[in-house]
């Protein structure tokens, strides 16, 4: 699919005004996006997560400068005012690691460790702030935690697969052929491929590799480590989802029920005494599923319930960076308007209020309010596609007090700044 329009009914003139006079005096204006600042502003944040173990922090877009910038703040926050100390991004795991060591140990290229992570929504002037920031935390004087760094997602299958594999080799020579076996499915097929029916017999032949290190969990814990163990196990599960996610029958809604299951895992097993910030699309992070589409957030609420705070974003006018469609081509990463939106919808309501950033929290509203988050309306949401011919496609169908626990909105947004070499 390259684009689709959703419509709902806009919201009539006489509930806009009702709407917007109630809004105003629930809002809480915010003071700016950069982190260092104060955190007055985000008192009545704080006060919304209250003891939350998990804030998933959602985005517009994957290509906005001020909502990175707000989550970098966000998590400075959660960080030296509530006691959190992991931060866990959309991408790949273990790729993410080599980022974990350089804010733990120094060592390493912060930019390459993005970059190990493949996707250009990362390889940011912003990411990249926000990982010196951690590392900086870190290597401070002084009593203070650790933070981690590491990713929940499970779209490749290489490096998990080649670590796998040489574990074995390693520590297990006798079952390194059974295993190189197993995964010799996947030596032959395209990484790039999104959909192949021969990959249903690659992800049960990789499956299989999971069974057999449970298998021999204690004798491998005993010449590794639980640590090391525990890490391997989960890098075989990697493997093996990015494999099933390729077969026609997974679903649309598979990857995100991964990426909420190895979410548990980072909760349980990995971290189990720790607090931990999600950082994901507001299409993820939504509790609620829509269009037959269920969302990782929603996975999350059956299995963490109130233990999760979440929080979406929402903009209005402004650039972007996305991968660009015009002239019903693709035409490469690139800079875009974002035009302002129709009367009537959710994004144009929430402009009407004439606060360009606040925050909203959605579990306090009543009455008229209450009622009009809990329709659906339409904002502007769009991950990493733009297509300049047809800006309505960006308009997505969103029920937000069904959706997020918090919203910040954004009036004006500018477009997120690619690493340079």
């Amino acid at each position: 699919m390259i684009s689709s329009l959703e419509v709902v009914p806009p919201t009539d003139p006489e509930n806009v005004k009702l709407v917007v006079s109630t809004l105003k005096k629930g809002i809480v204006p915010l003071n700016g996006v950069e982190a260092g600042k104060p955190y007055e502003d985000l008192k009545e944040f704080g006060n919304a997560v209250g003891d939350a173990r998990v804030v998933s922090l959602g985005e517009a877009t994957h290509g906005t400068r001020e909502i990175f910038q707000m989550k970098h703040r966000l998590l400075e926050y959660l960080v030296k005012e509530k006691g959190f100390t992991v931060f866990a991004i959309e991408a790949n795991w273990p790729e993410s690691l080599a980022a974990d060591r350089y804010i733990k140990t120094g060592q390493g290229d912060p930019k390459a460790a993005l970059a190990d992570m493949y996707f250009w929504t990362w390889q940011t002037e912003e990411v990249l702030a926000m990982l010196e920031w951690m590392r900086e935390f870190n290597s401070a004087p002084g009593p203070h935690p650790t933070l981690s760094f590491t990713s929940f997602d499970m779209q490749t299958y290489e490096v998990a697969r080649d670590r796998v594999l040489a574990f074995m080799k390693q520590h297990a020579p006798e079952q390194a052929a059974a295993v190189q076996a197993a995964y010799s499915d996947l030596s032959k097929l395209s990484p790039r491929a999104m959909s192949d029916p021969k990959f249903g017999e690659a992800a049960t032949k990789a499956e299989s590799v999971t069974a057999l290190l449970q298998t021999h969990r204690e004798a491998l814990t005993t010449v590794t480590s639980p640590e090391a163990f525990r890490d391997v196990l989960q890098m075989s599960r990697i493997a093996a989802q990015a494999a099933r996610m390729r077969t026609p029958g997974a679903g649309s809604s598979y990857r995100d029920q991964m990426m909420a299951r190895n979410v548990e895992w980072l909760l349980k097993e990995a971290f189990p005494k720790e607090k931990i910030v999600l950082w994901a699309h507001n299409g993820h992070v939504a509790t609620t599923p829509s269009l037959g589409f269920k969302p990782m957030g929603s996975w999350l609420r059956e299995s963490i319930g109130s233990q999760m705070y979440v929080l979406g974003f929402a903009i209005n006018v402004g650039t972007v960076r996305a991968a660009t469609r015009e002239g019903g081509r693709g035409i490469g990463l690139a800079e875009s308007k974002l035009p302002a939106v129709s009367v009537g919808t959710g994004t144009a309501i929430l402009s009407t209020v004439g606060q360009p950033l606040f925050f909203w929290d959605l579990r306090k509203n009543t009455g008229v309010l209450a009622k009009w988050a809990n329709e659906p309306h339409l904002y502007r949401s769009f991950g990493a596609l733009w297509d300049r011919d047809n800006p309505d496609s960006s308009m997505r169908s969103e029920s937000l007090s069904t959706f997020y626990d918090g919203l910040i909105y954004m009036e004006s947004t500018q477009a997120a700044r690619g690493i340079k070499p």
